[in-house]
């Protein structure tokens, strides 16, 4: 699932389906829960925007036992988000390097990911919200390259 693999705009949408049941039955922890993860991917350089609004006009409606129980859920989920956009950055990595480039990445003091690729005097640089939408564009950019 796209939310599972570190989408925003997938998170955010499944914290939508929780919360109206589109698809789904309604659940407002689990739309918390989305729209939580949502608002932190990248939220330091894109501000929380929307899902950061639905995260406190849902967190208005939880008690304290639900918000607990909701907490916990995101700090896993992002966890285990987290593991797999590494797993999958670092395959991106090892397959860039095997074609010759050579990659460099840093998190900038506001909040942005930077991904740099450089070969043969090309030069492919992303500056994204998260590790994901970084690689995978100086990844395409590469590839069309190596055409």
């Amino acid at each position: 699932m796209a939310a599972q693999q570190g989408h925003d705009q997938a998170q955010l949408k499944l914290g939508y389906c929780c919360r109206d049941g589109i698809g789904l039955p309604k659940d407002k922890i689990q739309a918390y829960v989305w729209f939580n993860i949502s608002a932190n991917n990248g939220g330091v350089l894109n501000g929380k925007g929307r899902a950061g609004e639905l995260v406190e006009e849902i967190r208005e409606t939880l008690t304290s036992k639900q918000l607990e129980t909701a907490r916990a859920e995101v700090e896993h989920l992002e966890h285990l988000i987290s593991t797999r956009e590494k797993k999958n950055y670092t395959a991106i990595i090892r397959q860039l390097s095997q074609d010759g480039w050579t990659v460099t990445m840093k998190k900038d003091d506001d909040g942005s990911h930077n991904v740099i690729a450089t070969k043969n005097g090309n030069t492919s640089i992303s500056h994204a919200p998260n590790w994901r939408v970084a690689f995978i564009s100086v990844w395409q950019q590469c590839e069309k390259w190596s055409d």
